[in-house]
Parts: C-alpha cells; structure tokens; sequence
C-alpha cells in the first residue's frame, strides 16, 4: 500500500477493504451508482456496506466532494435539496460507525479532489483501499463529453471545434488523459490495487464488471440496468449550443424544456456527431497517453482504445446540415414564444 495512505491493522479482528469507484466521468458511473443503491441490502448482506448518502443516481461520495468545491452550480442546479453541511456530517458518520468488512464510496470527481486537497480520513481504519477505474474507447468519451459540456450550458462550439476550446481545456482534457489517472493512483496505493474496467460494445456492462471483480456475479443477479444519463442525440446537441444566453444559470433555466421540445421534432434521432476525421484526430492528440497507458497494464490494448467506427461515423451529420432543416426553422419559431432565440 502507498506510503500516503494510513491503514490501522490490528486494530480489528477483521480486515477492512474500501472500494472506491473513482469514474471516469462518462464511463457508465450513472448506470452503476443506481444500482448500487437500488441493490444495497444484497450488497450489505454480502459484506459490502454502500453507504445509502444519496437517493438518486449519482455517487454516494459526491455530496460530500461538491461541499468542498466553489463551481457547483450545475450539481444544485439538478440537486435543490443539496446540504453543505449534511454532506459532510454524513459522510463522516457513515465512515465511523460501518461494520461492515467492505465499503463502497463511488464519486467520478474523487480523482481530482484528492488531488486538491488531503482526503486521507476516507481510508483511515482499512486495512487496504482498491481504486476501480472505467474507461472507454477514446472518441465514444470524446463525443459524450462534448455533448455534456453542451447540456451543462459550459460551451456552444461545434464539436469539430471541441479540441481546440477553452471547455475542453478547462473541463475535459486531463479527465480523457488515461495513464495520467493510473500514475496517479499507482503513486498513491500500487499498482496492484487499481482494477481496470473498459466499456465497449463486447463486454460485459459496468454493474456487471464491478461485481464480477468483487467475486459477486454469482450472489447478486443483475436484470438489465437501465442507462443512465444518456447524451442528447446530435439534433438536441445542436438546439442547445444554438441557444442564445446571457450566463449558465440563465440556460439551465430553461434547457430541460428546450431539450425536450427538440428531441419531439428531431428528424434523424440515430446519428451522431463524429466523422472519421474527427476520430483520427483525437486518437492523434492522444496517442502518447494512449502509449503510457499500454504500458502500465495488459488488460486495455490499443484496438479497444481506437476501435474502428467507421460504422458508426459515416452517417454523421453537421450543425450546418441541421440548422438547414425544417425542423430545426419551426423549433426556431416555436422557441421565440417562450423568449428562447436560436442563432
């Protein structure tokens, strides 16, 4: 175990292992936070305690990572109920009073806090801590991360623009640098306490990783997990850039009516936003990450990384074919009853 990490063995008659599922961001983390929640008595049952610090599908550690950060409108945006002080307090009693020889704390934003800041009291009295990590193939990530930083009201570039754009900067750069995120965690607990999961069309869900790393594939049936906070097809993507705002608390205003409206009207829900040229992009920008990463683990290659998607990316369409639309002018006209512009 890393030297920054304090365990107390000896200090109970049974060891205690922390589970901490640290994302990534856009990595399926929705679709397994709900059901960790949904299957906790099952979990607790088995020796796993996921403290219930939430009621909804987001991380059971994420209350407790937005208390400490100053950027969170978009979290009380979609949480009116958040509580600063609750988050904490809670957090740190679940800690304190579990008996349970396994804890599970999932956050896609714990990666980055711990690099902020000491959070060295999460792992203080286990024994050991296992990190999890998702990812996925490159440009799939690279397109849901786009068409969030739209929804969230952060950007209004089109996504051929996205590389080269302060959000990506500022936002999503560092998330998409996988090796970065191994070192990180290797540095701070080994490399043998890092279990790796990839999302892709041949494997196996992430409910049904995560159990199947924890020995629990045969104890806790899994039926069909719904997906989570799925992305905004191209046709809503581009309504939402295409919105005229003053600021990001004016847009998430009214973005939810937005988005629905669009997605009635939208004439080829089914395709999307990347095109060839676009992969072989940003596997081009992160082609030295994606070397560093293939050489600290086998169990992610390169072909899963840069998958061919030309299946996917021929039929790929642009804001300038979708604004050409008729349903793009009449969602137009439609939106300017309710003080909505479109450019």
């Amino acid at each position: 175990m890393g030297e920054a990490l304090h365990h107390h063995e000896g200090e109970h008659d049974i060891p205690r292992t922390l589970h901490l599922h640290a994302g990534l961001p856009k990595c399926g983390s929705s679709t397994l936070q709900a059901f960790l929640l949904q299957a906790r008595a099952a979990l607790l049952a088995a020796g796993y305690d996921y403290p219930p610090l939430v009621d909804k599908a987001i991380g059971n550690l994420t209350p407790f990572l937005m208390s400490l950060r100053s950027d969170r409108a978009v979290f009380v945006h979609n949480n009116p109920d958040f509580d600063r002080t609750k988050a904490q307090t809670s957090l740190r009693v679940a800690l304190a009073t579990s008996e349970a020889p396994n804890m599970i704390l999932s956050s896609e934003g714990l990666t980055a806090e711990i690099k902020r800041r000491n959070l060295n009291f999460l792992w203080d009295g286990f024994d050991r801590v296992v990190v999890h990590l998702f990812i996925r193939p490159r440009a799939s990530m690279f397109a849901s991360h786009y068409t969030q930083t739209v929804k969230s009201g952060k950007n209004t570039t089109e996504i051929e623009g996205f590389l080269s754009s302060a959000p990506f900067a500022e936002h999503v750069s560092k998330t998409m640098n996988f090796s970065e995120h191994a070192q990180f965690w290797d540095n701070l607990i080994g490399v043998d306490n890092i279990r790796f999961h990839f999302l892709s069309q041949g494997n196996v869900g992430p409910v049904e990783q995560f159990l199947a790393e924890l020995g629990l594939a045969e104890v806790i049936p899994v039926e069909s997990p719904a997906n989570y906070n799925i992305s905004p097809s191209a046709f809503v993507t581009c309504v939402l850039a295409s919105v005229e705002r003053g600021d990001q608390q004016e847009f998430l205003k009214f973005s939810r009516r937005v988005r629905r409206m669009a997605a009635k009207v939208d004439p080829f829900p089914s395709r999307g936003l990347l095109t060839d040229a676009l992969v072989a992009q940003i596997n081009r920008h992160y082609a030295k990450d994606t070397a560093k990463l293939l050489a600290v683990q086998d169990k992610i290659t390169r072909v899963d990384l840069e998958p061919n998607l030309s299946e996917k990316t021929h039929d790929a369409v642009t804001f300038a074919e979708i604004r050409a639309t008729e349903a793009y002018g009449q969602l137009r006209e439609e939106l300017a009853r309710i003080d909505v512009r479109l450019r």
